[in-house]
C-alpha cells in the first residue's frame, strides 16, 4: 500500500501524537520508577525485580518472532527482522539481550543457574500469555501496536529512571549494560517499528 504525500503526513502526526500519550501515560511515569531519582532501592530491592522481569526478557523475541510471521508483507518483515536483529545481539557483543540481562540478574544477587527459578507473580505469567495471544490471535497492527509504541516506544523513558535508580544501589555501569544499552538501542527500534506502522495507521 502506498500512501500519498497527505496520507503520509496525516499517519506521521497520529503517531506522533501517539508518542507523546505513551510518554505521559501512567504506567511509564509510574511513581515506584519515578521515585527512583529521590528515594533510593537497595541491591536486594532489584533482586527482586530482576527474577520478575527475567521472564519478560526472555519471551520478548519470541513474541517478535511470531508477529513476523504474521506480517502482511515483506517491507513489515523486514522492519521488525532488524529489530530481532539487534535482540539476538548484533550491538551487543554478540549476547542476545536475555544473556545481557543474566549478568544484571548475578549482580544483584541471584545465582548463575537460578534464573529461571524465581516463583512468578501471576500477573507476570498473565503478561506473558496476553503477549503470545495478541501475537498470534490478533490483528497484525494490534500485536505490532503492542510491541512497537507499547514496548519500544515506552521503554526509554522508563529505564531512564529505572537506570538513574540503578546507579543509586550501587551498581557499576557494566553491571547495568543491559538497561544502558537500550536507551540507546530502543530508540532505533522504535523508530524502525514507526516504520511499519506508518502504511498501516489509516486503514
Amino acid at each position: 500500500m502506498t500512501l500519498t504525500v497527505e496520507q503520509e503526513q496525516e499517519a506521521r502526526k497520529f503517531l506522533a501524537d501517539l508518542r507523546e500519550e505513551i510518554k505521559n501515560h501512567a504506567g511509564v511515569g509510574h511513581s515506584i520508577l519515578g521515585r527512583m531519582k529521590t528515594d533510593p532501592r537497595s541491591r536486594f530491592d532489584f533482586k527482586v525485580l530482576a527474577g520478575q522481569h527475567f521472564p519478560l526478557v526472555g519471551n520478548f523475541c519470541a513474541y517478535m518472532e511470531l508477529l513476523l510471521i504474521n506480517a502482511p508483507d515483506s517491507e513489515a518483515k523486514c522492519w521488525l527482522a532488524k529489530v530481532l536483529v539487534d535482540e539476538y545481539g548484533e550491538r551487543s557483543d554478540g549476547e542476545d539481550h536475555a544473556e545481557h540481562y543474566k549478568k544484571f540478574m548475578h549482580a544483584a544477587g541471584i545465582a548463575p543457574g537460578e534464573e529461571d527459578n524465581v516463583p512468578l507473580h501471576p500477573e507476570v505469567v498473565n503478561f506473558i500469555r496476553e503477549h503470545y495471544r495478541v501475537a498470534t490471535e490478533e490483528h497484525f497492527l494490534v500485536g505490532l501496536g503492542a510491541l512497537g509504541p507499547g514496548h519500544e516506544w515506552s521503554i526509554p523513558a522508563m529505564f531512564e529512571l529505572a537506570v538513574a535508580g540503578l546507579r543509586k544501589a550501587g551498581f557499576d555501569e557494566k553491571e547495568i549494560e543491559y538497561w544502558t544499552l537500550h536507551l540507546e538501542q530502543d530508540q532505533d527500534h522504535g523508530a524502525w517499528l514507526e516504520e511499519a506502522l506508518v502504511k498501516y495507521c489509516l486503514v
